[in-house]
């Protein structure tokens, strides 16, 4: 399954395939984005159990996770 989703000064792309979770966080523009970006994971992925890996990626994060 694939979702986008705008929040702010993000934009969610999230993929999910059986028991794993890809999720791609761009970030639109600057450093309050980024605490954006910050704020968002702490809401939101502490609900999985656990982020395996994470990449920034320039204009974004990459977060690979089990669900």
């Amino acid at each position: 399954m694939c979702t986008l989703i705008q929040q702010e000064e993000l934009f969610v792309l999230k993929l999910t395939r059986k028991d794993t979770m890809m999720v791609l966080v761009f970030i639109s523009d600057g450093s309050f984005a980024m605490n954006a970006e910050e704020s968002w994971r702490r809401n939101e992925l502490e609900k999985y159990s656990g982020i395996q890996s994470y990449k920034h990626l320039g204009t974004g994060v990459l977060y690979n996770m089990d669900l």
